[in-house]
């Protein structure tokens, strides 16, 4: 399948180099030796400031080829710890690779667009490979400028790209399915503009990978005599650098301590926590604590019956293979097998759902 952009009124056909448009490409696909389909990268702020406030689109076909009534969006949050810039929307091409591909046909026929999206970051001191500098604005942001770009860039999304028209499910892995966990929550996020009620009405479901939901227990698992010194000094950099020094701020932060509201996202049918138990850098109990919260919220598990009260909320729990970063950097596909079983669960595809390999 042959990559486009977008042609419509609203998604020009230009390809052209600038800021606004660029190409993000690599010289072989992770999938097979054939060369990497260009994926483009457009601001979404106006005027055009920086490459972090950037969301990289790709499309199967042209979007006027894409039914509403059949297609939906992918939306990707990067993780990298609210920090680390070599951890971008480019960690979601892969598993766009792998769904164009070597997966069902029926799912990438279910599919309009793949949208993945960058947003300021954190400082990040040295000795990182890449240390952020102090007079960067655009690498020394606190929450909630995180997600205030996370809504912004939906909010582009909407105007330039219709998505809820189509309807979306969102992906997230690492700090990025903390961004969502936190959007969809009654977390205290003062200013930040709400996504529009057309947007959270066409959100279906949620693919949470290896979240961060309570900041505060984070720490806790990763101090002496848990860790050593250094280890225990990166994560408190980690949580401080992304949400300040106060510790009731990082509570109020924290997921696992917020109300969700399904008023507010009445369309949202599924979500699938997915981790490792290879993973080295995110523990199990954060699943579990925000496993805990959704179910005491009203959300179902997978074979389980809600009482008879009409629940249609369903949390679904996976296994994946791999460290922390491989599950979205290795060929075996995970992510893409995620998105079928998605897909197939909230009746998207066309034809029944093929295993893979």
């Amino acid at each position: 399948m042959t990559s486009s952009t977008p042609t419509s009124p609203t998604t020009p056909t230009s390809r052209g180099g600038g800021f606004g448009e660029s190409a993000l490409t690599t010289p072989v696909s992770p999938i097979t030796n054939t060369p990497l389909k260009q994926f483009h990268s457009y601001p979404y702020t106006n005027p055009p400031i920086h490459i972090l406030q950037t969301v990289t689109i790709w499309l199967p076909r042209p979007l006027e080829d894409s039914d509403p009534n059949s297609t939906k969006w992918l939306i990707y949050l990067h993780g990298g710890a609210w920090r680390d810039p070599e951890c971008s929307s480019k960690q979601f091409i892969p598993t766009v690779n792998y769904l164009d591909q070597l997966s069902d046909p029926a799912t990438m026929s279910a599919i309009a667009g793949f949208a993945s999206i960058n947003y300021r970051l954190s400082p990040y001191p040295p000795p990182a490979a890449h240390p952020s500098d102090p007079s960067d604005p655009y690498r020394n942001v606190q929450h909630p400028t995180h997600l205030n770009d996370v809504c912004v860039a939906l909010a582009y999304l909407s105007a330039r790209f219709r998505i809820e028209d189509y309807g979306w499910v969102g992906i997230g892995h690492s700090a990025g399915a903390t961004l969502w966990t936190q959007l969809l929550s009654d977390v205290d996020v003062g200013t930040v503009p709400r996504p529009s009620a057309a947007v959270r009405g066409s959100l279906s479901g949620l693919v949470l990978l290896a979240g961060i939901y309570d900041l505060p227990l984070f720490l806790e698992l990763h101090r002496a005599p848990l860790v050593d010194a250094k280890t225990q000094r990166i994560y408190e950099q980690i949580v401080t650098g992304a949400f300040g020094e106060d510790p009731v701020g990082w509570a109020v932060a924290s997921p696992a301590n917020a109300r969700y509201v399904g008023e507010e996202w009445p369309a949202l049918g599924l979500v699938v926590l997915a981790r490792s138990k290879g993973d080295q850098l995110v523990e199990e109990e954060q699943d579990a604590e925000i496993e805990a919260v959704l179910r005491q919220q009203g959300w179902v598990g997978e074979g389980e019956e809600d009482g008879g009260r009409g629940r249609r909320r369903k949390l679904w729990v996976r296994q994946l293979e791999g460290g922390h970063d491989e599950v979205w950097q290795s060929n075996k596909g995970q992510i893409a097998g995620l998105v079928q079983e998605v897909f197939s669960r909230l009746g998207f595809l066309q034809a029944p759902l093929i295993k893979m390999e």
